[in-house]
């Protein structure tokens, strides 16, 4: 049985259990609130070591923060800074193809995700289309 780590913010915690009751029908799922990091170890030091127990990792980006750009100025939405941090560091252990991200439709995404295709969503039938879509290239690897 595959194992998936799921990781969002508190503000996206939602959006991680609708994924979490989805796949946890045919997988073995944990969302980083479920007593995932460990007493008396920093965070980072919990993601790297516990990486290595999962097949599949998908993180929500949802809106959680406001930027401002120094091109323009303009004040706009954003995706918490830990969730693209634990997207690059799950995407470099576990492999792009196995790590995938979800990102609200109403937040700009970082420059450098920019042409990788990602998961977006505004509604809860947008996630679980995203699920499916997770799900046909889980099958397919297997």
């Amino acid at each position: 049985m595959y194992r998936i780590f799921i990781g969002s913010s508190t503000e996206s915690i939602k959006v991680a259990e609708i994924i979490k009751d989805y796949f946890s029908k045919k997988y073995e799922c944990t969302i980083w609130k479920d007593h995932f990091f460990e007493l008396n170890e920093s965070t980072y030091d919990t993601l790297i070591k516990k990486s290595i127990a999962y097949d599949y990792a998908i993180f929500v980006g949802g809106v959680d923060d406001s930027v401002i750009r120094i091109g323009n100025y303009k004040k706009r939405k954003s995706v918490r800074d830990n969730i693209y941090f634990e997207y690059g560091l799950y995407a470099g252990i576990l492999s792009k193809d196995r790590t995938f991200f979800f990102v609200n439709n109403k937040v700009g995404i970082a420059s450098d995700l920019l042409g990788i295709t990602l998961i977006q969503y505004s509604e809860n039938e947008d996630v679980l289309k995203g699920c499916q879509q997770v799900e046909e290239k889980i099958k397919r690897e297997e």
